[in-house]
């Protein structure tokens, strides 16, 4: 787990399809995604709903949301599916799965809210990751995240929410 999550996140495309992937055109690339998460062995059983709802994301029309927002890309989406991949092994027990909802500009947003606490995790076109935690409702702290150690800890404080 040397790698970064923003590194991970930006390279999960060529990592998933592998060297031997061909470029595809529109239709073919949406079924080597689907065809792709069908074949992952699951961490923890969780991941199969936050998979599936990533996947369908890339199906948005453009303009979803009433203000011209793209859908996700299949790179972004086949890099929050490695995320949720990765967040299932260092997730403790317990950890419900995540509200995958689609963000403005074509990024992907990972939510969970535990007891009076919620952590928020936006994925951008770019392959930025940040994170958002609210206690009470009212923000506790706001960054990028960039390393699997982060993600432990804001679980672990996720977590400790629970009642």
């Amino acid at each position: 787990m040397g790698a970064d999550i923003m590194t991970t996140v930006q390279e999960a495309a060529s990592a998933v399809t592998g060297p031997a992937a061909e470029p595809a055109t529109s239709g073919t690339a949406q079924r080597v995604a689907v065809q792709w998460s069908a074949s992952l062995p699951l961490h923890n059983m969780w991941e199969l709903g936050p998979i599936k709802t990533a996947i369908g994301l890339q199906h948005l029309q453009p303009g979803w949301d009433g203000y011209g927002s793209p859908p996700p890309s299949e790179n972004l989406v086949e890099g929050a599916i490695h995320l949720i991949r990765q967040i299932a092994i260092l997730a403790p027990g317990g950890l419900e799965p995540p509200n995958v909802v689609p963000l403005a500009r074509g990024g992907i947003q990972l939510e969970w809210h535990v007891g009076d606490r919620e952590l928020e995790i936006p994925i951008f076109p770019d392959g930025r990751v940040e994170f958002l935690t609210v206690q009470d409702g009212e923000p506790q702290a706001e960054n990028e995240l960039t390393t699997y150690r982060q993600m432990r800890n804001l679980l672990s404080w996720l977590m400790s929410g629970a009642g």
